[in-house]
């Protein structure tokens, strides 16, 4: 079985020599000793890397504002993060945990606890992607015609009395753009859609892609 790979991010040499003798035997390791350094692993192998487990006090960026751009970005969002730290009070455990940490665990480590903590977050996580990869359209992510259909139905079962409006939206000429600006473009003006139509729309609503340019 292929290992998963965890990124320790830590100032402290000593920290991060014994998360990796404690974790290596279960996963591959990659290190950064500071946030910025955390950023440009992440970056570059953002595919691979199944968790972090995150220190906060660091020098060049510490661990708040790796959350901050972890959040802020598509695809580091979707890597889960524990953090580890010695600040164990309250104000910073409600602080990771609203800037989109998974877990928070207090220094010293207790080996039993922080390797339950990072099995627990990972099969979590990929449970959480293998249904939503049931359920959501690849590229934009919004319902899947299938499963749209299925929250469309339910919906109108739930709430018989109530009037709805159903809308479905295409971009002319879609063909066009694909040929004179390339596939990639094309896939990002859909994505643009998408993100719009997910904005526009409060949380009562439903959006879907059916096919090519139809929502």
């Amino acid at each position: 079985m292929t290992k998963r790979t965890i990124l320790v991010v830590d100032d402290q040499k000593i920290n991060r020599i014994i998360l990796g003798k404690l974790l290596s035997k279960e996963y591959d390791i990659l290190y950064a000793n500071n946030g910025q350094e955390a950023l440009d692993v992440l970056k570059e192998h953002s595919e691979a890397i199944s968790l972090v487990l995150l220190d906060i006090v660091m020098p060049v960026m510490d661990g708040y504002e790796v959350l901050r751009q972890m959040k802020n970005n598509a695809i580091l969002s979707k890597i889960p993060v524990i953090v580890s730290s010695q600040n164990d009070g309250e104000d910073a455990e409600i602080k990771v945990l609203t800037l989109g940490a998974y877990d928070f665990i207090g220094k010293p480590y207790n080996a039993k606890i922080i390797c339950q903590r990072i099995r627990n977050t990972i099969e979590f996580r990929e449970t959480a992607a293998m249904i939503n990869k049931v359920e959501r359209d690849e590229l934009t992510d919004l319902y899947n015609k299938h499963f749209f259909i299925k929250q469309v139905q339910e919906r109108i079962l739930e709430n018989t009395d109530k009037q709805y409006d159903i809308l479905c939206i295409g971009v002319e000429h879609f063909k066009l753009i694909n040929e004179t600006y390339g596939e990639v473009q094309g896939d990002k003006v859909l994505c643009h859609i998408a993100d719009a139509l997910s904005t526009i729309y409060d949380g009562d609503s439903i959006c879907g892609r059916f096919s090519g340019d139809e929502f």
